[in-house]
């Protein structure tokens, strides 16, 4: 233990950032090397170009114990990546049920956009439908959504190629959309 700490003041001594050494020690699970970093003065919410933080990273890696060190740190709950979401939309994306448990414990929300989570698609001058996000792709290219309201159209809603497959959805209907058709994130059942 004593060692890693010299080492990890020698490394930021020679211009390696404490923010690096917290981001290499999650991509590893070296629960020691956070511990190390964190003491180190490492921001514990700083992140990448995209706001990739080491707790969204360690989410969506399953990497429990370096979880909790973060959490424990303070680190926001709530931050957002832009291609991921949320550190608690990333471990339930994965399947890391240890960590989604310990997030929603701690407080974590997601985005709006979770599995279970409301949504509708309306680029139709207010009219479409909404339903529950069954399943979410990588990145969150893709949504697939099970259809629990239609809008505006009495008989549904002509579908546009790039939102429903050109499928007119159907109450019960299950959907796959593009991330970009979403209009209304977060809707109250």
């Amino acid at each position: 233990m004593r060692y890693l700490g010299i080492l990890v003041i020698a490394l930021t001594a020679f211009g390696e950032s404490s923010e690096s050494l917290l981001t290499q020690a999650v991509a590893k699970g070296e629960a020691r090397g956070v511990r190390q970093a964190l003491a180190a003065g490492a921001a514990v919410n700083a992140g990448s170009a995209t706001r990739k933080t080491a707790l969204i990273e360690a989410a969506e890696r399953g990497r429990v114990e370096i979880a909790r060190l973060l959490i424990d740190a303070g680190a926001d709950l709530n931050l957002s990546d832009r291609g991921v979401g949320t550190a608690l939309e990333a471990a339930e994306r994965e399947g890391h049920a240890e960590v989604v448990a310990l997030l929603r414990a701690a407080g974590a929300r997601t985005s709006g956009k979770s599995v279970g989570d409301t949504v509708c698609v309306r680029p139709w001058k207010g009219d479409g439908f909404c339903g529950v996000v069954a399943s979410v792709a990588a990145l969150l290219s893709e949504f697939r959504i099970r259809v629990t309201e239609v809008i505006g159209c009495k008989d549904g809603c002509s579908g546009r190629v790039e939102c429903s497959g050109g499928k007119t959805p159907r109450v019960g209907d299950e959907v796959a959309v593009p991330g970009s058709c979403l209009t209304h994130t977060g809707v109250k059942p």
